[in-house]
């Protein structure tokens, strides 16, 4: 039976019947592709073809495996194939050197307050409570409360992070992470630490500020509180918590929790 295969050969006797792929996967989660080829063919033969994807249109076809299967005439056979990625955008999904591709647009992950982003690099990140107040305490600030700038409340939001891989993950700056009101970003509230009492809140939210220099260590689960300055007029439920859970030079990956 003869063996269809190379990157610039046609493929006689065969076609795509199907290939589909979900349109709008969350970066940095699983998702599979699937192909369905068609014998065309009067009798049996063997497909063989590579299983490819790149980056939007301008990048160069990358082979992620080898297919290759006996399809009999007339008959249709699936090849499925499992990605993720961590960066944003258009992936493109064929197998070499049919016509036909899926498009994949890999968008940042949205979700409800209390729902986890669990990436496929094992790290379980949850966003489940958002509390307001005008002041906020410390156990080093109990006789002098911090008072909200004037026109502005504090925003604290509880997250919670898992570390399930093998190594250890630094928490991003403050800088990096924002409540957004209205399509405007407020970064995450700074302060001065120099003892665990500086960054342990007792009031109106108990638990440790989000700045942890240590970063979170393998297997670890860490409670902590962001602390934000948005508008007073502002309800919980128009407030949107983004943190960047992949952050490096070339680009950033951010999960958003929304009321």
């Amino acid at each position: 039976m003869p063996t269809s295969f190379g990157e610039d050969e046609t493929v006689p006797g065969f076609e795509i019947e199907e290939i589909s792929a979900p349109e709008t996967p969350a970066v940095g989660t699983g998702f599979e592709v699937d192909v369905t080829v068609r014998n065309t063919a009067s009798s049996e033969r063997t497909f063989a073809g590579l299983f490819q994807y790149r980056t939007g249109e301008d990048d160069d076809w990358s082979t992620k495996s080898l297919v290759e299967q006996s399809i009999p005439a007339g008959s249709s056979a699936t090849f499925t194939r499992s990605f993720w990625f961590l960066s944003h955008g258009e992936k493109l999904f064929r197998i070499a050197r049919f016509d036909e591709t899926a498009t994949v647009d890999y968008v940042e992950p949205t979700l409800e307050l209390g729902e986890t982003y669990a990436p496929a690099t094992d790290l379980e990140v949850t966003v489940d409570k958002l509390v307001t107040a005008g002041q906020y305490m410390t156990e080093s600030t109990m006789n002098d409360p911090v008072q909200a700038p004037e026109g502005e409340q504090y925003l604290f939001a509880h997250c919670n992070i898992v570390n399930n891989s093998d190594e250890g993950w630094k928490l991003p700056d403050n800088e990096y992470v924002d409540a957004v009101v209205d399509g405007e970003d407020y970064a995450a509230e700074d302060i001065w630490i120099s003892s665990k009492e500086d960054r342990t809140l007792i009031n109106p939210v108990d638990g440790l500020w989000w700045l942890d220099p240590s970063g979170i260590g393998k297997g670890e689960d860490h409670s902590r509180w962001l602390v934000f300055a948005i508008p007073d007029h502002v309800d919980t439920d128009k407030v949107k918590v983004r943190i960047p859970v992949y952050l490096t030079s070339f680009d950033t990956v951010s999960a958003t929790w929304e009321n």
